[in-house]
This record gives structure tokens, sequence and C-alpha cells, in this order.
């Protein structure tokens, strides 16, 4: 093999190598001498193994002994490669070989019809005869997969134009996907409330790089057959960690410029619908790919606020980023963005609803800050602002009605009923919504966040803040619809008491 190129083979291909400068050799011996063989580019290529043209040429006859010699080569499926004819056109390897037929090459003679050459044999007469010249097919389904991984890239959603900085989480994705492989050896975890923007943070983090591939999973599932079936490639079935980490491996050989530290990224979406079996199942797998193999990075979104808590135990492999709602300056940039309610238009007022400054103080109190809430405000107009704020408060009604009547249906595993939620409802109207309630002042109540997360996912009143280890309202909704059913008490002054008599 060229000196430049033998630090890129692999054992068996360079002894398959080896076995090709010698079937040459003695192809020259058969032809009486003729002119050397020249071999230009790498003996991956010229295997079929990386996307450059293979060139060997200088005989000019194919004789009996050559086909001795072609009989006790070594032998490569004929899928490995194409055979591009003098025309131009380019055909199979074993079409390739009826065409040789045809015509002849350098001093004249041909190939004759009973020639059975295959693999390296086809390589070297199609050269040889001057007819033709070798080119790599990817024709095999792992080639085709390790194409597709090469491919593979994050398509950004949002329009750009709505897009807005928030460089700090941003900032810990891109570190996560900067670093090598197995430094640290472990996989990040994206969390969140739905709707925080954790999706587009992440898309926007990996956009640009190559060997993006993004799953969605929402069921039982085979994980890494469901990523095989994301690379397109029909005909492979990727079973376990270590089919793929093959495929895998073959993308980072065929990758330009070469870099053996180079790893995909699996962008892996788990929704709404996945169970904790689900979450769990996912997780161990592309843990098994990310830290046993090392052979990608992972990152696991969570659609669900506290969906963590069915992820497998394992701190030292696990690495998690909680994504906030918009902060308010983040807010006025969006909707700024999105030329919604903008001060400039209607500084004196609108009919007596306020200023543009008031209508968007009053949307961040009553809803909250959180990018699908503005974003549904946006698309229903400035003039349906008020009916929007409606609609969500009287949806949060009924997250926090569920949730203090809940009734558990099996008390081992749900534990708290709805007096227990209702007095951390109440004890939650006494604190900030920065401030929350510990986890540790609720023990004597309340059942661990490990188990009534399972009821936050159905009644989202209220969440487990995974990054504080406190309780919080799910938005600022579900705090105005608290703050209606449970009313502050007023103390009662001394005239209350001896308007009735109470006392003396």
């Amino acid at each position: 093999a060229p000196r430049a190129h033998r630090h890129q083979l692999s054992g068996w291909q360079c002894a398959m190598w080896g076995r090709v400068g010698t079937m040459a050799r003695g192809l020259r011996g058969a032809l009486g001498g003729g002119r050397s063989h020249g071999v230009r580019r790498s003996a991956a290529a010229t295997l079929g193994m990386c996307p450059e043209a293979v060139t060997i040429g200088g005989a000019s006859s194919i004789s009996g002994t050559t086909r001795t010699i072609f009989s006790r080569g070594v032998r490569l499926s004929p899928t490995h490669f194409r055979v591009k004819m003098k025309n131009g056109a380019v055909v199979s390897a074993a079409s390739g070989l009826t065409t040789l037929t045809q015509g002849g090459g350098g001093g004249g003679g041909s190939a004759t019809n009973d020639v059975q050459m295959r693999g390296v044999g086809v390589l070297i007469a199609a050269m040889a005869a001057g007819l033709a010249t070798v080119i790599p097919g990817w024709d095999s389904a792992e080639d085709r997969a390790a194409q597709a991984i090469l491919d593979s890239r994050c398509t950004v959603h949002t329009p750009s134009t709505e897009i807005i900085d928030r460089s700090p989480a941003a900032a810990a994705v891109t570190e996560y996907l900067d670093a090598t492989v197995g430094n640290p050896a472990a996989y990040l975890v994206v969390e969140g409330p739905r709707g925080c923007g954790k999706s587009t943070l992440v898309e926007r983090a990996a956009s640009g790089r190559d060997g993006v591939i993004c799953v969605t999973f929402n069921g039982p599932c085979n994980v890494f057959e469901t990523i095989g079936a994301r690379l397109g490639v029909n005909d492979l079935t990727v079973r376990n960690e270590h089919a793929l980490t093959d495929v895998i491996m073959k993308a980072v050989e065929l990758r330009e410029p070469y870099d053996p530290l180079w790893r995909p990224t699996i962008l892996a979406e788990v929704e709404r619908g996945a169970t904790d079996e689900d979450v769990s199942t996912v997780a161990r797998a592309l843990k098994r790919l990310c830290v046993d193999c090392r052979a990608a990075h992972v990152v696991i979104l969570l659609s669900e606020a506290n969906a963590a808590f069915a992820l497998p135990s394992d701190p030292y492999r696990q690495r998690f980023l909680w994504v906030e709602d918009f902060s308010e300056d983040e807010a006025h940039a969006y909707l700024d963005a999105r030329d919604f309610l903008m001060p400039a238009t209607d500084a004196v007022g609108e009919k007596g609803r306020g200023t543009s400054g008031d209508r968007r103080a009053l949307l961040f109190s009553q809803v909250g800050t959180r990018l699908a809430a503005l974003s549904a405000a946006v698309s229903m107009g400035p003039s349906n602002l008020e009916r929007f704020i409606t609609a969500c408060q009287l949806e949060a009604d009924k997250d926090l009605a569920g949730l203090i009547n809940f009734r558990p249906t099996n008390p081992e595993v749900e534990c708290s009923d709805g007096k227990a939620f209702e007095r951390l409802v109440r004890e939650l109207l006494l604190v900030s919504d920065d401030e929350g309630v510990p986890r540790a002042s609720t023990a004597q109540f309340l059942a661990s966040p490990e188990r009534v997360g399972r009821v936050f996912r159905e009644h989202h009143a209220v969440l487990y803040h995974m990054t504080t280890d406190t309780y919080r309202f799910y938005s600022p909704a579900h705090r105005r619809a608290a703050e209606r059913r449970f009313p502050p008490q007023v103390p009662l002054g001394w005239d209350w008491w001896l308007g009735r008599g109470c006392l003396p």
C-alpha cells in the first residue's frame, strides 16, 4: 500500500492488499512481461472502502493462465464496487464482465465469455484490459448505512428570525458535543417542562455538524433497530449496540478528513406517550452505545418535566441539563421577533386595553413566558389576547382540580392523595415561584418525588424542579388558579369579634 495510506488500513485490509499485489505481479508474468501495473490512490479505495477512483493499467491481454491466478486469488463480492466503461456508462461488476468480452484494450486481445471473474479478479482484469475504471459502488448495506450516517444532519425547524439566544444552556450542549466521546463517559439528558424550547435549543447546538441522527421514541421498540431504520437502509438490520458500532466505525473510516476520534451524534427524543419502562429502555440501550462502546455522542430529550425519574440510577454516567422558561428579557425579544404587541405601535393605548407593554405584562403574569405559550398567543393575534388568557386559566383550573381531588388507584405506587397535594399547593402559595417548596419540608405528608412525579404527568398543576430539589407551580397560570381556589385568609379584627358579642 502507498506509504501515506498505510496508517489508515486495518489488519485484514493490509493482508488483502498484499494478496492483490501478488496477483498483479503474477498477472504481469503470465502476460510475458508487459508494462508495470501502476497503482494510484489507497488500498482502501481499491477494496471499495472509500469514495476514490482506482486506476490500474499496463496489461494488454488476458490468457488462460490468468484465469488460474484469478481463481486462486482473494474474492470479494462484486457488490463492493461498480465498473465504469470507456463510453462513460457505469454498470455493476457482473455487467462489466459481459461488456469486457466485446472489445479489447491496450495491444488487442479480449476476455472470453467463459471467464468467470469476481471480486479482485474483476478489478484487475478490467483495468488490465484498459476497458474500464473500477469505482466504489456502495452496494453493501453497511456501506450505505455508513454513508447515511455521514449524510445525516439536524434540521432546525424554528425560523432563524424566531430563535432567541439562550447562551448558558446552549453552551452546555455545545460543550458536550465538542468533547471527545468517553471524556466524560456519559450521555446528556435534557429536561424541563413541555414547550420550554428544549428541542429548538438542542437542534440549534447540533446544526452544522455532520453525522447527527435524530430519532423519536414514543412507545416500546428495539432502540437499535429504530436507529437503523432511521438511516433508510431497508436491507440492514441493526439488532444491538455492537452491530451499530460496526457501522459507525465504518463511517469513521470513510469520513473526510479522516479523524479517528470523530463520532456521530444521536439525538433521541422521548415523547409524552412513552412509559417509564420505555424511558428506561432507551436510556440503557444508548448508555451502552455511548459509554461502553464509545461509539457516539448521545443526547436524550425528555418531553415530560419529571420523566427523568424513570431513568436508571447512574449518576456518574449521566449529565443533566434543565431548560428553564424564557426570562422576561428573552420573552420580550421573542415577541419583538414575532412583531407581536410592539410598544411603538400604540404607545397611547388601544381602546382602554392598555399599552402594548401593559398587555405583555398581563400575558407574562397570567400565563407565563414559556415558549409554547407565547407562540400560541402570537398565533391567535393581539385582538384575541384576553380570550387566550382566559382559555389558559380554565385549563389551569382543570389541572389543579384534578390534582387536589386525586385518588390513587394503586396506593403502593402513587401513595399520596388529593389531601396531600392540596397541602402542597397551599404551601406553594406562601413562597415565590423562584423559591419553591423544598423536598425536605414535604417528607411528613408527601411521598417521594419519584412517586408523585407520575401523578404530575397527568395533572400538570405542579412540577418537581430537578435542579433545586423543590416543588413549584407548573406555570404562573396554575398559581393564579390556586389563588382563586384558596384565597388568602385575612386575619379578623377586634371589630368583627365585638360585633358578634364574642368579647365583653
